[in-house]
């Protein structure tokens, strides 16, 4: 069955930008795709453009459509309960 141009997902990317960090106490950036069908979640692993060897600043980016849930984080390895992700449902 082919699907009506109204019908077609529509892909974009999402871009987040990230700030510099202490690389000693934080771990690198995260984004990710979450597909929530099982209790825990499927994360799919999008890309992060920086330095992590010297906390550099850097960007976020994957490719998500309308309704996808979408988490950010970045691990905090000194105070792990403040590594909490962020999740955002992506609109058209």
């Amino acid at each position: 069955m082919e699907k009506r141009a109204s019908e077609q997902e529509v892909m974009m990317e999402i871009t987040k930008e990230t700030g510099s960090y202490n690389q000693r106490r934080m771990g690198r950036p995260w984004i990710a795709k979450v597909d929530f069908t099982n209790s825990k979640g499927d994360f799919s692993w999008g890309d992060w453009t920086g330095d992590q060897y010297n906390g550099g600043a850097g960007v976020l980016s994957i490719n998500a459509k309308p309704g996808d849930i979408i988490a950010t984080g970045q691990k905090d390895n000194r105070q792990p309960k403040n590594s909490a992700p962020d999740f955002f449902v992506v609109l058209g």
